[in-house]
């Protein structure tokens, strides 16, 4: 996981410097779309520069790519109304190469949260249009693995056991709340950490999208997070018993939990 430059509506521009001493400026084009590279320096740099485990901070300087022997690389995610889209910067003997692709959920894990409530409204739109990406793929149960480090209780914040039936199971370490089509697993991994687990019908995919958010929202960070996979323990036949499924449709379920 790279250190990544985040570019936006509220942050729509970057300077970087090469090793070679030649300013590149990275820069959202009008229309919201595509990432514009220029060398000209008609913008500042007033972007956002993601650190995994570290945290998310406003830059207003010049930043230095990573270098590997001759090569500089940089990651850059454009979010805009419009687009969600990764780019991947390239630089060697002054020759640029740019790679365009969807974003995957790798922006969250090692997530930090900052005290900066701009910044953090940004990653939850960030993380509300990765969850709709994923929702729009062609399948017939969503699953999500969020692994959370909190002060707060899950249980009480997101009103559990008022909204599911809950039970122990696998030695009493792990709850399960329930209701049919929709199921969590939490498990409690230290004083503060959370390991939840989403397995929804996609009847139900605005209330998954809505778990987590909230999630994010009394997260403190967000140790890991990864669409469409549970956790290896969690799998479980009591699972598949909460949906009403063909035999077709689970067999594309083991396509989205192995």
């Amino acid at each position: 996981m790279f250190p990544r430059l985040i570019l936006c509506e509220e942050h729509p521009s970057a300077r970087v410097q090469l090793s070679t001493g030649r300013v590149l400026t990275l820069f959202i084009e009008p229309d919201g779309t595509r990432l514009e590279i220029s060398t000209g320096e008609s913008h500042g740099s007033d972007c956002i520069l993601l650190i995994p485990y570290y945290g998310a901070y406003i830059m207003k300087n010049e930043i230095k790519p990573l270098k590997t022997g001759d090569v500089e690389y940089i990651q850059v995610l454009i979010e805009t109304r419009r687009v969600l889209k990764l780019y991947e910067i390239q630089i060697s003997k002054d020759r640029i190469s740019v790679v365009s692709h969807l974003p995957d959920d790798t922006i969250f894990r090692g997530f930090v949260k900052t005290k900066d409530e701009n910044i953090d409204y940004i990653f939850r739109r960030i993380l509300k249009k990765l969850i709709r990406q994923y929702l729009q793929l062609s399948i017939p149960i969503c699953c999500a693995i969020v692994k959370v480090s909190t002060d707060k209780d899950i249980e009480k914040e997101l009103n559990l056991k008022e909204r599911f039936s809950h039970r122990k199971i696998n030695g009493a370490t792990c709850d399960m709340y329930f209701s049919p089509g929709k199921c969590l697993y939490v498990r409690k991994v230290g004083t503060r950490r959370f390991n939840v687990s989403l397995i929804f019908s996609i009847t139900y995919s605005l209330e998954f999208q809505d778990i987590i958010l909230e999630l994010y929202d009394i997260a403190n960070m967000i140790v890991d997070f990864r669409l469409g996979r549970i956790e290896k323990a969690e799998k479980s036949i009591t699972t598949l018993d909460l949906f009403s499924i063909s035999v077709k449709t689970s067999r594309s379920l083991s396509n989205f939990i192995n």
